[in-house]
């Protein structure tokens, strides 16, 4: 076999090949915000209200449960306040060049119309019950929101007597 020259690879090279994801990452310009509803009553329910701003929303979000448990995401959804405001950060801290997001995140809204239901999605069961300690099960959603728009999660704890534990994790890039 010949000997091929590999080219050296220089720095814009290098940034080429970083996914754009982790490049955003990178640049401290991919941006989370979480909440965790404890001890949450068999049929009862909790809602998150995702605010994107003046930029589309490339988003991943996460719910994890300790319980059997429905989710329902719903586009263009309008509230009368917005509730509790969740702290939103950067996933990687840049102390060269500050960003900050245009998208805002809440619990708690109180919701006037719930807007258009998404494809919902369903946690069989947690693994509380199951485990001596801790045990949870997860689901990931991937969107693209459009920007200047209300998205609703709605969790619903799906069991007929049991206590659940949810975790709502939303990261994204923007633009």
């Amino acid at each position: 076999m010949a000997n091929k020259k590999i080219p050296k690879l220089d720095r814009a090279m290098l940034v080429e090949m970083v996914d754009h994801f982790e490049a955003e990452n990178r640049r401290g310009q991919v941006y989370q915000a979480s909440h965790v509803f404890s001890a949450v009553a068999a049929g009862g329910s909790k809602n998150v209200l995702i605010i994107a701003g003046d930029q589309p929303l490339f988003i991943s979000v996460v719910v994890k449960s300790t319980v059997k448990t429905e989710i329902n995401p719903f586009r263009g959804t309008t509230v009368s306040a917005n509730g509790s405001a969740l702290d939103v950060g950067p996933t990687c801290i840049n102390e060269i060049e500050t960003t900050s997001p245009t998208a805002e995140m809440y619990q708690g809204p109180t919701i006037d119309s719930d807007g258009t239901e998404l494809p919902s999605e369903f946690i069989p069961g947690g693994g509380k019950q199951n485990a001596e300690i801790g045990g949870e099960a997860s689901v990931v959603m991937n969107y693209i929101f459009a920007a200047n728009t209300n998205h609703l999660i709605r969790v619903t704890n799906s069991t007929s007597g049991s206590e659940g534990d949810f975790h709502i994790k939303a990261t994204w890039v923007e633009g």
